[in-house]
């Protein structure tokens, strides 16, 4: 279970987020949406441990975790294959970094740029490296924000169906801040909606379609539930 109780941040005075109150349980995947600026990128690295609150108590947070920044943060004079094998030194054994590497570029159709430079690659391409460092780093604690912005729809839409099965099956726990209501949709089992500045949970709601079932048909069973998110962000 993690939990979040009465936390609060600020940033030279002025009030980021505000009495923030949450608790999911492991193997939950959890969206973060709310209008640009709102903080939801404070409240994940807080959640990370990257920011340190001014108030308030987090719990089962302290673990081995990986996180999908923003910008993909590639090392420009590694090799794609070499940017993700940093974060497995001392982590798995060296026989089974080849597989594991592998394994994850292909998840996210790379395959073919394993020997080329961050250079080469495109920013969505960048960005799906970044997504493969964290899916071959040994945890099951996961955090990422805005991961999918800079990728096409049908790009958007294949690596989700990708990226839903995988968490499912090695359990991992996930939380995922964005701004886009069908990537908080698809992938939310549990959708908290922030406000504007100084942020609080304005509502939290349960995704009633199984995950097996949110991306087909183009999600077109993920209206009802959109339609709420959108019905709640535009009261406040």
């Amino acid at each position: 279970m993690y939990k979040i109780e009465n936390l609060n941040h600020s940033f030279n005075s002025h009030a980021v987020l505000q009495d923030i109150n949450l608790q999911v349980s492991s193997g939950c995947i959890v969206s973060i949406l709310g209008p640009s600026g709102c903080g939801k990128t404070t409240f994940l690295r807080i959640m990370a441990g990257i920011i340190k609150p001014n108030s308030g108590t987090l719990h089962n947070f302290d673990q081995n975790s990986s996180f999908v920044f923003q910008h993909p943060r590639l090392l420009p004079w590694n090799t794609v294959f070499d940017n993700i094998k940093l974060v497995l030194h001392d982590k798995v054994a060296d026989s089974e970094i080849p597989t594991l590497i592998s394994k994850a570029l292909e998840m996210v159709e790379l395959t073919e740029v394993a020997d080329s430079y961050p250079l080469k690659l495109s920013g969505g391409m960048k960005q799906r490296v970044a997504i493969a460092r964290a899916l071959v780093f040994p945890a099951k604690l996961m955090f990422l924000d805005e991961p999918f912005q800079s990728l096409d729809f049908d790009l958007k839409q294949r690596l989700m169906r990708q990226l839903l099965p995988l968490w499912s099956e090695q359990k991992y726990t996930v939380f995922i801040v964005t701004h886009d209501i069908r990537v908080a949709t698809a992938m939310g089992d549990i959708i908290y909606l922030l406000g504007n500045r100084p942020s609080s949970i304005i509502k939290e709601l349960k995704n009633p379609v199984s995950r097996s079932d949110r991306l087909v048909k183009n999600g077109a069973n993920l209206i009802e539930i959109e339609n709420e998110v959108y019905a709640s962000l535009s009261e406040n």
